[in-house]
């Protein structure tokens, strides 16, 4: 398999363009990593980006269908895998025999405008607690949190979270009880993730610090969509007015 360099993608534009998922095509524009069994107008593609594979095109035989194999095996156990059609389904399925799991994910639609004002109001919480933009000093406070573990899984690096980031955080007594995160991936969709202490739950604070990153995208021209893991996180993304989509499975593998 051989990985494209940015600014040579022309090979996989045919393969990307029509596809109904935004990063895909905007791999084919220099975006995430990208890798072809061949130059020459190849058949499929694997696309990485943002903690997810994208497998594009039709699914590879023979030594082209083994080099795949160890390509997703080496780069691709820490990311979730989206096959684009049954095809790709069996393909995995097959290959990954007894060494995959499929998890569901949740795409809701961004609502055509923003509400700011409704959403202002879900921000105001009683003082004994403290709304606070998520800076790297406070995600590594986070980490240190068990009701946050899963927020931390679209990040590998403080550097991802500071280019492609963005979230809030509540504080009680200066310790974080409810915290919600974006992945933005593009001005089309972000993958979000949200969490609550047990003992604070049911008290708006998932709701607050869900509004408030919606409040972030007031100078952009429209509200990315709402990609999650999470039925939690979903539910949280219909309370603030976006309309579920649909429901998708994801391939996460385990090679040894």
């Amino acid at each position: 398999m051989i990985e494209l360099g940015a600014m040579k993608r022309e090979s996989i534009a045919d393969l990307c363009k029509d596809s109904r998922i935004s990063l895909v095509r905007a791999a084919a524009e220099g975006r995430g990593r990208a890798f072809v069994p061949t130059l020459d107008s190849p058949s499929f593609c694997l696309v990485l980006t943002g903690g997810f594979s994208y497998l594009v095109g039709m699914p590879p035989r023979g030594e082209a269908s083994i080099d795949l194999y160890h390509l997703l095996a080496r780069e691709c156990g820490e990311t979730s895998i989206l096959a684009e059609d049954e095809l790709w389904d069996n393909w995995v399925e097959k290959r990954f025999a007894g060494a995959f799991r499929t998890v569901s994910r949740y795409l809701l639609r961004a609502p055509e405008g923003m509400k700011a004002e409704t959403l202002q109001q879900r921000t105001k919480l009683d003082e004994t607690y403290q709304l606070r933009p998520l800076t790297i000093r406070l995600l590594e406070r986070l980490r240190e949190f068990s009701f946050s573990e899963n927020l931390m899984s679209s990040f590998a690096s403080q550097e991802a979270f500071e280019t492609y980031g963005r979230g809030y955080v509540v504080l009680k007594d200066n310790e974080p009880v409810s915290a919600c995160l974006a992945y933005v991936h593009s001005e089309e969709i972000m993958d979000v993730k949200a969490a609550t202490e047990k003992a604070f739950r049911r008290r708006g604070l998932a709701s607050a610090v869900g509004a408030s990153l919606l409040l972030s995208f007031r100078e952009s021209e429209r509200l990315p969509d709402w990609d999650t893991d999470s039925l939690f996180s979903a539910s949280l993304g219909e309370r603030l007015g976006y309309h579920a989509e649909r429901e998708y499975k994801v391939y996460q593998i385990a090679v040894e």
